[in-house]
């Protein structure tokens, strides 16, 4: 049987989604956590839309002083309409039960972020390969500038 070579070019994007919820887990039962991962990842560097939203509404809940368990998560995704969006309070209750220490947290937060970077390389990537393919009047020189800023917005962006 041929293989379908436009088939194999599709390819997922480098993600952690399991570590993505373990992340929450963990912050859903320990929010001190949260000095650690806090550091270690920012919202947009969740692969998962539904846990990016969650790990935002844990973040802003921890940095404004209040307590971020399922409920208080669950109330303020649907304060702000996006409780579906987040999977509901069912998916919240599957969360806490990702028994994690802050230490694993941190090194699943690690993994997230990593990946994030990966995912970050492939979008710059696709751009310098978009400026190659472009035809313009923007010199050769401008192409390799602009591809330099790409690579360098990796590296100072972590993803």
């Amino acid at each position: 049987m041929q293989r379908d070579d436009g088939m194999a070019t599709l390819r997922v994007p480098p993600n952690a989604v399991q570590s993505e919820a373990a992340v929450l887990g963990c912050l859903l039962q320990d929010n001190a956590a949260f000095d650690v991962i806090g550091d270690v990842l920012k919202p947009e560097q969740f692969y998962s839309h539904q846990n990016r939203t969650i790990y935002a509404a844990i973040a802003w809940l921890i940095l404004s002083n209040k307590p971020a368990d399922a409920i208080t998560v669950f109330e303020a995704l649907k304060q702000s309409g996006k409780d579906d969006e987040a999977g509901g309070l069912s998916y919240l209750m599957d969360l806490t039960a990702y028994r994690i220490s802050p230490k694993n947290g941190q090194k699943y937060a690690q993994l997230v972020a990593e990946r994030a970077i990966l995912r970050a390389m492939i979008e710059a990537s696709d751009k310098i390969a978009g400026l190659a393919y472009e035809q313009s009047d923007l010199s050769v020189s401008d192409r390799l500038d602009q591809a330099q800023q790409a690579i360098q917005a990796v590296q100072i962006d972590g993803g």
